[in-house]
């Protein structure tokens, strides 16, 4: 997953619905949806993306393959998310 919205932020945003799917998790399955033409912009990066729709009152939840993209790095210890060179030859995007 690249990221989950709450339904009720899709609805706000007006996203258009992609496909209808079943979601399973560790507290059950649940129906939703992949919404498509999301901008995402996060610390200085950009890209257009989908999202899957989760349960309204949950936190979203950014995805790894998004954070990749946007050339974002986890740093797990120091509770950071750390931003890649994207300028110099030692760029994410040319990884």
């Amino acid at each position: 997953m690249r990221l989950g919205l709450p339904q009720d932020v899709v609805a706000e945003l007006g996203l258009p619905l992609r496909e209808r799917i079943v979601m399973r998790t560790a507290s059950g399955e649940f129906e939703t949806g992949i919404y498509e033409d999301l901008e995402v912009r996060l610390l200085g990066r950009h890209t257009v993306t989908e999202c899957v729709g989760i349960p309204s009152g949950k936190q979203p939840v950014l995805g790894w393959l998004l954070c990749e993209s946007l050339g974002l790095v986890p740093d797990l210890e120091g509770h950071v998310v750390r931003v890649l060179p994207d300028d110099t030859s030692e760029s994410y995007l040319r990884a």
